[in-house]
């Protein structure tokens, strides 16, 4: 007897910024434009992979987003997705029941959204109260990973990583922010101010000294009114590159490869996307420090970025010593922008926990860098 063949399972891909966010949310509006593009170009891609893998594909978007601003005269380019991908405009303020909705009635929802006021964590934990397969880290990694304070205290002693202090705590101890430089390596080029639950680059500041440091928690208003909410590092000298890794629920990985990040400094910090593959001949090493990151915090799944710094020893391979982990992203990162060039639209398939038995070759990469942004 024939088996039957088993349909492809109908997927809801849910952005937050073109799915409600961006007219609803209470962050400020200037956050949530610089986190716009961004969103929109995870959207397009992902759903573009996953229609050519002939998956039913759902997504929800806010017509605010077809509107023209002063960034985009003729409003968002949704063209691509309005020919491969069933999309419900969203009728009501309340975007949040909409999604719900949408992700009740199919098979697996991916969601997009920013860490920033833990609006990742509530969209994920709502959902998956109303029944909804979210394929996505545990609400325990996705608190942890997304409170750059907590995260500080959760990695195991073996992974280094910058010096973390909380805003709030430097003020409540008089010359406390004097002392601090003497609690940094050598080798710090500098101070980044951050929101601790902060996504990508927005809110982040550099400055070169710790005076300017004391002068901008001093002036800028959304510090002084909540210094819980900051927290300092030392800007550490190295190269800015992330790894991009595919979670199953056993707590097993795929490293799919490395990039670099072209970050401009200033007091915007700004990142302008990167390139790669990069570090194809030093897998081993990174799978180990992948391995000692997720060890200390259990419950990933699916896509998580890692952001980190190397250092380089002439032409040699880089070594443990050689890495630190910056911050973890428990959802998907603008490198998927990349890296489905590489892997094909299959990608999206393992992104959704739905390509198990596909094996993702890292060394098997192409050796010319790629260029990829987001505008």
């Amino acid at each position: 007897m024939a088996t039957r063949r088993r349909a492809p399972p109908c997927v809801a891909v849910l952005e937050y910024l073109c799915g409600g966010g961006l007219s609803h949310s209470a962050m400020p509006m200037a956050t949530l434009r610089a986190l716009f593009a961004e969103g929109l170009g995870m959207l397009d891609a992902i759903t573009s992979d996953l229609t050519k893998c002939q998956i039913d594909v759902t997504t929800v978007i806010d017509r605010t987003v077809l509107q023209p601003t002063e960034s985009q005269p003729h409003g968002a380019n949704l063209h691509p997705l309005s020919e491969q991908v069933n999309i419900v405009f969203l009728m009501t303020d309340d975007w949040l029941s909409e999604w719900r909705s949408v992700a009740s009635n199919v098979d697996v929802t991916l969601v997009i959204a920013p860490e920033i006021d833990h609006e990742l964590l509530r969209v994920v934990e709502y959902l998956r109260a109303a029944g909804c397969d979210v394929r996505i880290s545990s609400s325990s990694f996705i608190k942890k990973t997304s409170d750059k304070a907590d995260f500080s205290h959760s990695l195991p002693t073996t992974v280094s990583h910058p010096k973390t202090w909380l805003v709030s705590e430097l003020l409540e101890k008089p010359h406390a922010i004097a002392k601090v430089e003497g609690n940094v390596a050598l080798g710090a080029e500098g101070w980044v101010l951050k929101s601790r639950d902060g996504a990508g680059c927005c809110g982040m500041s550099w400055y070169s000294s710790l005076a300017e440091v004391s002068n901008a928690i001093e002036i800028r208003d959304e510090i002084r009114n909540s210094p819980d909410r900051w927290i300092l590092q030392p800007w550490l000298t190295g190269e800015h590159a992330s790894l991009a890794v595919l979670c199953d629920s056993s707590q097993s990985f795929s490293l799919l490869g490395a990039c670099s990040q072209r970050i401009d400094r200033g007091e915007q910090i700004i990142y302008n996307g990167g390139s790669g593959p990069i570090l194809r001949d030093d897998y081993e090493v990174l799978n180990v420090f992948v391995e000692r990151i997720l060890s200390g915090i259990p419950g990933a799944k699916g896509w998580v970025g890692v952001d980190f710094l190397y250092r380089t020893r002439g032409a040699g391979l880089i070594h443990l010593e050689d890495l630190l982990v910056v911050e973890v992203n428990p959802r998907l990162t603008t490198s998927y922008l990349a890296y489905r060039q590489w892997y094909g639209p299959e990608l999206a398939l393992g992104v959704l926990g739905l390509a198990e038995d596909r094996e993702w070759n890292y060394s098997a990469l192409p050796t010319s860098p790629l260029e990829f942004t987001v505008e």
